[in-house]
Formats: structure tokens, C-alpha cells, sequence
């Protein structure tokens, strides 16, 4: 077997995870329920055992060939470093193994990218597909009353939610064929922007505009369905959008993710909203104002370190099930990140924001298609921690490493010509593969 064989194999294996992962994530909801019926429960997670053995089979890779890239070098570095800290603070190895099975599409996301880069028009069809997917799931959902619908399932003695059942003053927040109404609205506005930012027919735009607007206004998302329509726009007109306009966003959106979250240490806010609609429209950021973020900042500084964090394992999912009374769900990427690793990861993410100045997105289709990745990410990442969101954290890591890595591809790329509908653009063709020098 030739070294060029085995990497063709190891593509192909990179390529097919993604795609079994995306397609098992959009219809969660349905295969948690179909497979506990037939007490096969724990084949749910094969997926993302498929992404840890993705993940290890890149670091042994660039391990063995000693072609070590500045992106693998600087998320092994932060990883061991946030894997430290979980050890001095969570102080249990399960919650701090159960905290990098969480974020595991993040880190995933990073590895995958120089595959994305090179095959992402080429994944149109089963983007279409699974768009259609997670669209009509929801569609139907308003409809018919899906049996998986709020359905648990025990699984090594732990209780666990198949399928998340849940209203906002008695409005049904719908997730289709998907476990969580979040997760249905992140899978059509990503896989919508996929669709849109690669180029698709102009009824076709049209019509993912539009179902994708009523399927995420049925999810009740209200933040990511403003944000997948503004970004609709955003493709429409880019030739013609000022870059101060649109290259300021992304560092806005960081911003106004650390504002809001951080004031609550010198303000306490106490916010009632009288009126059904302000209700509906504001009372669970009131509540993140007022309890969630307050409580998380002690969470940090009663059991973690106020400039470092607590580190893997000490916030979100890990915490529900291994330190209950002390649990929070961050609702913040930024307030996330912060107890990940402390003001190092919050300074990172910074640096992720202001790097859309480097991108290109109205001349180039991928550097479109991240920048609207970045927009999302970061601005559902105010009121969101992004990170345990299967989707979100996948195309966080993916666009992390582009914005990051950018000015290193860009000087060791050849620049081809490509069809692009009727039309032929100049585009970046790399031939850097997964653990290799960007």
C-alpha cells in the first residue's frame, strides 16, 4: 500500500465521518427514538466515536510524518492547557472526559477543514438533502405531534432526553426531526448559508430564503432566524457592501459577547417585563442577566481561578451530570470560553473576531461562506455557549483554523479557474491535507 494510497483512504474515511455525522445530527431526534424501540440506544454515538477516531488517526498522522502544522501545534497546546486546569479544579476524570466528548465537533471542525476547504462545492447535493431534511422535519412538526417528542431513555443507569419537548408561554418550540428546537434552527441556517455561498440556482435561493425563514421562525430561534435572513442578504449584495460595513460585525458581535455577560460583575440587573410580547421576545435574556451569567462567574470564582477558569470538564453538560447542584449552561460562548481556559481563550476569541478583516468573502465563495459562519457563530454566541451545539461547534473549529491559518494558505496556494454556474471565478486549490503545514 503506497503512502499516496493510504492518504486517498484516509480522505475518504475524514469525508464519509463528516458526512455520517451531519446527516445522523439532523435527524437525531427521530434515530434516538427509533433506536432505543429496538435496544440498540448506545449506536447513537458511533457517529462521534467515528469523530475521535478521525481526530486520532490526524494526530498520528502528523505525528508520524513530522509534517506539523502551526494549527496542530497551537490546539494541542491550548487543549492539554484546559485539560490541566480541568484536572486541578474538576479534580474526577469522568466529567473531564465527558467534557472533551462534548466539544468534540469543535476540534473535529479544526481537522476536517483542509477537506471542507477542497470538497465543500462538491458536497452540494447531500447539503440539499440534508437541508431539506431538517426544513421539512420542522415544517411537519407544526403539523403533526411526532412521537419522539419529549421521549427519554435509560442508558447505564442515567436518565437521558431523547428528544427535547419544551414552549415559551405556551408556544411549542419545534425541533423536527432533530433532538432540540436549537439544533433544527442551527442545521438550516448552516446548511442553508452552505447552499447559498456555493452557489445555487437563483429560484432555488429563493426558495431556501424562504422556507428556512418560516421553518426558523417555527423553532422560536429568534436571534439565528434575524441572522440567517440579514446573511441571505448579505450574499445577494456583497459585490456591493462596503468592507468597513461588513468586516465590522464579526468584532461588534465579540464585543457586544463580552459586554453583556461581564457588566452583570458590577451591575445587578433586575428586569421585569410586563407586556406578552416584550415577555416572549426578552424574558430569557432577563434571565441570563440576572441569574445565569451572575451564577457562572461564581461558579468560577468559588471553584475555579478568576484569571484561569476551571477548565474542561467544569462547565455545561459534563456539570448536569457529575455536579448537578452547581451546573450552568454558560449561555454565552465568551462566558464558555472563560471558564474553559480563562482570559487566554476570551483574548483568543478576539483574535478569531478581528481576523475577518483578512477575509475576502465578496470576491471569494469560501471566504463568503466563513465569514457567514463567523457572523453566526459569534452572534448566536451572545446568548449561546455554541461550543455543545453539534453544528455550531463544528463550523466554529472549521472557521477558526481558516481565519487563523488564512495568510499562510494564501502564500503557498496556486490560484485555479473554476466553473461556477454559468460562470468561471479564480479560486484557492490547496494540496494541504489534514495534519499538515498550513
Amino acid at each position: 500500500m503506497t503512502p499516496a494510497f493510504k492518504q486517498r483512504l484516509l480522505r475518504h474515511f475524514h469525508l464519509m465521518t463528516l458526512v455520517v455525522f451531519l446527516a445522523v445530527t439532523v435527524l437525531e431526534g427521530l434515530l434516538r427514538f427509533v433506536l432505543a424501540g429496538a435496544g440498540l440506544s448506545p449506536l447513537i454515538y458511533l457517529p462521534k466515536g467515528l469523530l475521535a477516531l478521525s481526530l486520532l488517526l490526524t494526530v498520528l498522522t502528523a505525528a508520524l510524518s513530522g509534517r506539523i502544522s502551526r494549527a496542530f501545534i497551537t490546539v494541542i497546546g491550548l487543549a492539554l492547557f484546559t485539560l490541566a486546569l480541568g484536572v486541578l479544579n474538576v479534580r474526577a476524570i469522568v466529567p473531564i472526559l465527558f467534557g472533551v466528548w462534548t466539544i468534540l465537533p469543535f476540534f473535529f471542525g479544526i481537522a476536517v477543514y483542509p477537506l471542507l476547504k477542497q470538497r465543500w462545492r462538491d458536497l452540494r447535493g447531500v447539503v440539499f438533502v440534508l437541508w431539506v431534511l431538517a426544513t421539512v422535519g420542522v415544517l411537519l412538526n407544526s403539523q403533526i405531534d411526532f412521537p419522539w417528542a419529549g421521549f427519554a431513555f435509560q442508558l447505564a443507569g442515567v436518565n437521558i432526553v431523547g428528544s427535547r419537548q419544551w414552549a415559551t408561554f405556551d408556544v411549542s418550540r419545534l425541533a423536527g426531526f432533530s433532538r432540540v428546537s436549537i439544533a433544527a434552527a442551527s442545521h438550516i441556517v448552516l446548511l442553508g448559508l452552505w447552499l447559498l455561498a456555493a452557489g445555487v440556482k437563483r429560484y432555488l435561493a429563493l426558495a431556501i430564503v424562504v422556507l428556512s425563514g418560516i421553518a426558523l421562525y417555527l423553532t422560536t430561534m429568534k436571534t439565528v432566524t434575524a441572522v440567517f435572513l440579514l446573511l441571505s442578504l448579505f450574499v445577494l449584495l456583497r459585490p456591493y457592501i462596503p468592507k468597513p460595513l461588513w468586516v465590522s460585525v464579526p468584532g461588534l458581535a465579540a464585543l457586544l459577547g463580552f459586554v453583556l455577560p461581564f457588566s452583570t460583575l458590577i451591575v445587578d440587573y433586575q428586569l421585569e417585563f410586563d407586556h406578552p410580547v416584550s415577555r416572549f421576545l426578552f424574558a430569557s435574556f432577563g434571565i441570563r442577566l440576572s441569574e445565569v451569567w451572575p451564577m457562572t462567574f461564581d461558579l468560577v470564582s468559588n471553584y475555579g481561578r478568576p484569571l484561569l477558569g476551571r477548565g474542561i470538564g467544569g462547565i455545561g453538560g459534563a456539570q448536569q451530570y457529575f455536579e448537578p447542584l452547581r451546573y450552568s449552561p454558560a449561555d454565552n460562548l465568551m462566558l464558555y470560553l472563560y471558564v474553559l481556559g480563562g482570559v487566554l481563550f476570551v483574548g483568543f476569541l478576539f483574535v478569531y473576531a478581528f481576523s475577518a478583516v483578512k477575509l475576502e468573502p465578496t470576491r471569494q465563495r469560501f471566504d463568503a461562506f466563513v465569514y457567514m459562519m463567523m457572523v453566526t457563530v459569534l452572534v448566536q454566541g451572545v446568548t449561546g455557549n455554541v461550543m455543545e451545539s453539534a453544528f455550531f461547534s463544528l463550523f466554529f473549529g472549521a472557521s477558526l483554523r481558516h481565519v487563523l491559518g488564512l495568510s499562510a494558505l494564501r502564500t503557498t496556494h496556486t490560484p485555479t479557474t473554476v466553473p461556477t454556474g454559468n460562470h468561471a471565478q479564480t479560486v484557492q486549490q490547496t494540496s494541504s491535507q489534514l495534519g499538515q503545514t498550513t
